[in-house]
């Protein structure tokens, strides 16, 4: 199975790092070693104990003595059991065991990514175990144990030609034998390949198997596999070439004419590339085509497409989608990968397992088995949240087959400005190790601050070749940076701009009790002459109210009023997404005579939407101006005679001396510091304009400095601010595996003392889902106050919980912050019985809502109120000092 992984689906890239890695010349001999290795991954099998699964064929290998067998089998586990033979069945057989280096020599690192096969690594081998062998670890089995693990070896090691013992294996290469090994696995244990392998295995007479019929079941496997590979949706991606016109279709703008002409003669192989222009340049399809040259060069043809959010990335698919259709070359499965995307339509199970897709269907249909867990990332084109690869450099269980996932393909980052530190420490650290292992990067920003752009591409060069000294020489804007990996060579590109125009800001102070009045006025001009307006809050709460507010004094004025945000239950949320984009979107038909959309950050990242007017919330500046980039957005629409420019409307909270006065609420979304740099700033300008993209990086620049000079409070605020900042990359330092450099061995990549909280790619998200439960007064139980359907219709107390079902109750579900009240809630309605064990089910949190012919009534949980309504989603009301 791994030689067809190998031959079908390994880049040309991954095959090279591979083979550099075990210090070979010859890629056939590192195919050939890694098939041996991956083959001997279950050798912990024969060990007394787990042959005790058996009783009757263990009872007839151990009577008479003949497989002796330690009073105390114990229960170590098949895993652990296979690096622990491994290392000295290997020593024996000729590979390297440096008494200086243990843990890193071949013959340890092969036994460790062997036992690493169910995601964890384990502890190096001691060494009492190298010194004195099985005597003090009777339960492995010693003699004629250990005679048939060696028969097992020797036997495996001849059907793939004898490959020689690597001299060296680094730890990428390591990393990526391990994913390889955990691939072919997975292929090769599926049930109806496994039982047609053995329906066809003959054994001979005394019911033995014999050198001959082990070869003969290993041809047979061999020339079954590359069938197997193609029905999972695995292989390579081939991409036509072409001019950017020939490929999207259109003339390139300048930013996607610029990188299209100039990138080509600086592509030699891996690299990172960053792009830094505003919003309605054309940076999507810059980066495709840019991932297209990249991968070209470097053998890693593949594409992942990382976004901040699950709706971005549904969005994205969409266009990723679009554009494989036009380019693929035969075809390639396309998933999506977020928390939440098998609700997705375009991955609905409509599949068969194993079903080869005709020349009718979409050439990017990803199979079902690719869209079983943890598998995803492992087609050659993805689309997901920019957690699927943070989780890759986590202290978690199978890291290692999520880098190989991503080794093979470009990364393109989409708003790599979007993510807190804690965040960009873990991205950063990514892309480390994707500079490890030779994976170009194109980074796509609008409102990047310098600092951290070049933060990004410095630790991609540190993967690349640690210690280089690399003069980065500034980033312009808007423009592109691109970094060679093999040299460290740097070249900075300043383009022009189709959409040169003055953003008009206009600070809004209000003090308490007012805000409202003054959205009132601002919107006016909407319902008087028409025209769409977007109102971007800064919490879900205040959304909330800011859309029921706005219902109420425009209930007599003829427009629609849309609210968006993430505490919706899934299946609305997609819905209202649906209708956003239907409305405002770029190929929005039906654009509404007068509408306004409340919203929260949701719409300020990579959904395309246009509207006359951005009203915003005070936030950091390059926030301000990714929302203001959603204004005026599509050229050659008609607006209103009231919005003929692009215009911002801050509202800004203030006291009775003018002093900004952050609600207590925004102090978990933004920093103190940020707002109030953005706010003197925008005041001092006095209405001027921004010019953009003119001004826009010395703006941001301003904002996200290090320190102000001679202020005090603005002192204070920064100190806090870069302390939260640096807590924020030391935990992200110890939730992160360390940078390849500084791996001793490969039980660092998956175990260590770290509080499970930690082992997360967001601190402080809603990373709970609470299932809303409607009671009526005889008791039953439905997940929709219209009484259908119902809790024990989905219970799985009668009826299988297919994925359907998964499905249905998971639509239901609102994302919700892991708070004290959900931990009370959860212990006291408690998920039905059949889901305990259930992966999907199992956390949900019960929200129980009793039916009232006035409709629902609110849940109160300690100091905390907890109510579901059908227009504002999940309302979370705190009494004072209660959060």
């Amino acid at each position: 199975m791994v030689l067809a992984l190998w031959d079908l689906v390994l880049s040309p890239g991954q095959r090279r790092r591979i083979t550099h890695g075990l210090g070979l010349a010859d890629e056939e001999q590192a195919a050939r070693l890694v098939a041996l290795w991956a083959g001997l991954h279950d050798i912990g099998k024969a060990i007394p104990g787990f042959q005790t699964i058996n009783p009757d064929a263990f009872a007839a290998l151990v009577d008479g003595g003949r497989y002796p067998v330690w009073k105390e089998l114990g229960r170590l586990s098949h895993d652990r059991a296979t690096h622990l033979v491994l290392g000295l069945l290997l020593r024996d057989r000729g590979y390297l065991l440096d008494q200086a280096d243990r843990v890193a020599s071949p013959a340890h690192r092969v036994a460790q990514l062997l036992g690493g096969h169910h995601g964890r690594f384990h502890e190096p081998i001691g060494h009492k175990l190298w010194k004195f062998g099985f005597a003090v670890a009777p339960e492995l089995g010693d003699g004629p144990w250990q005679v048939q693990r060696v028969a097992m070896f020797d036997l495996l090691h001849r059907l793939l030609g004898c490959p020689e013992p690597p001299s060296e294996i680094d730890v990428e290469a390591g990393v990526l034998a391990a994913g390889v090994t955990v691939v072919g696995d997975w292929l090769a244990s599926q049930e109806s390949f496994l039982t047609e392998r053995l329906a066809e295995l003959t054994l001979p007479a005394g019911g033995l198997l014999d050198a001959q019929a082990v070869a003969k079941h290993f041809a047979r496997s061999r020339e079954l596999a590359p069938d197997l590979v193609r029905r999972a949706g695995l292989g390579r991606v081939a991409l036509r070439q072409g001019s950017f016109r020939e490929t999207f279709g259109v003339p390139p703008r300048p930013l996607q004419a610029s990188i299209a002409e100039g990138l080509p003669g600086l592509v030699r192989g891996p690299g990172v590339l960053l792009v830094m222009a505003p919003t309605g340049e054309g940076k999507t399809e810059a980066a495709l085509f840019a991932a297209r040259l990249l991968g070209e060069a470097a053998g890693t043809p593949g594409l992942f497409v990382a976004l901040p959010t699950m709706a971005t990335a549904d969005q994205m698919h969409a266009r990723v989608a679009t554009y494989a259709d036009r380019c693929l070359e035969g075809s390639a499965a396309l998933t999506l990968l977020h928390s939440m995307a098998w609700l997705s339509d375009v991955t609905a199970d409509t599949s068969d397992e194993g079903r080869v897709l005709s020349e009718e269907e979409s050439k990017t249909t990803p199979t079902r088995w690719l869209r079983g867990r943890r598998r995803g990332v492992l087609a050659p084109l993805a689309v997901g949240t920019v957690d699927q690869v943070l989780t890759a450099v986590l202290r978690s269980p199978h890291n290692a087959l999520r880098l190989l996932g991503l080794a093979g393909k470009v990364l393109v980052v989409d708003e790599a400005h979007a993510y807190d530190a804690y965040m960009q420490a873990l991205l950063r650290r990514a892309l480390t190790w994707l500079g490890s292992m030779g994976v170009p990067v194109v980074l796509l920003s609008a409102t990047l601050p310098a600092r951290v752009g070049e933060s990004l591409v410095r630790a991609y060069l540190d993967g690349a070749a640690p210690g280089r000294d690399v003069k980065l020489g500034g980033l312009t804007y808007p423009g592109w940076v691109y970094a060679d990996a093999a040299t460290g060579e740097v070249t900075s590109r300043k383009v022009g701009s189709t959409q040169t125009r003055d953003l008009a800001v206009e600070m809004h102070p209000y003090q308490d009790g007012q805000r409202m009045q003054l959205a009132e006025r601002l919107l006016a001009p909407v319902t008087e002459e028409g025209g769409c307006a977007v109102v971007v809050c800064n919490t879900v709460a205040d959304a909330q109210d800011t859309y029921a507010e706005l219902c109420r004094r425009f209930a007599d004025k003829p427009v629609e009023v849309l609210l968006l945000h993430a505490r919706l239950p899934q299946r609305d949320r997609a819905g209202r997404t649906e209708q956003v984009l239907h409305w405002f979107g770029k190929d929005g038909v039906e654009r509404p005579q007068a509408a306004i959309l409340v919203a929260t950050q949701i719409v300020e990242q990579s959904l395309d939407l246009d509207f006359d007017l951005v009203v915003s919330d005070l936030a950091p500046l390059a926030l301000l101006l990714q929302r203001a980039g959603r204004g005026h957005r599509h050229p050659g629409r008609t607006r209103p005679a009231w919005a003929t420019a692009p215009r911002l409307a801050v509202l800004t909270p203030v006291d009775h001396a003018g002093t900004l006065a952050v609600p207590r609420a925004w102090g978990g979304v933004y920093e103190e510091s940020l707002l109030e740099r953005t706010h003197r700033l925008l005041t001092a300008r006095a209405g001027a304009p921004i010019r953009v993209p003119a001004d826009v990086q010395d703006l941001v620049d301003q904002v996200y400095g290090d320190f102000a000079d001679g202020d005090e409070r603005l002192l204070q605020l920064d100190t806090a601010r870069l302390a939260g900042e640096l807590a924020q990359e030391q935990l992200a330092g110890f939730a992160a595996i360390p940078r390849p450099g500084d791996v001793e061995d490969l039980h660092e990549l998956s175990h260590g003392e770290i509080d499970d909280r930690l082992v997360a790619t967001r601190l402080g998200a809603d990373s709970l889902r609470i299932l809303p439960v409607f009671v009526a007064d005889d008791g039953s139980r439905w997940l929709d106050p219209s009484r259908n359907p119902s809790l024990e219709d989905v219970s799985g107390s009668e009826k299988p919980i297919t994925r359907q079902v998964v499905r249905e109750v998971l639509g239901y579900t609102i994302p919700a912050p892991a708070a004290r009240w959900a931990h009370t809630l959860a212990e006291a309605h408690p998920v039905p019985k059949a889901w305990q064990e259930h992966p999907w089910l199992a956390d949900l949190v019960l929200l129980p809502q009793h039916l009232t012919p006035a409709g629902p009534t609110a849940t109160r949980v300690g100091g905390v109120t907890l109510r579901v309504d059908p227009e504002l989603g999940l309302v979370i009301t705190y009494q004072r000092n209660s959060q």
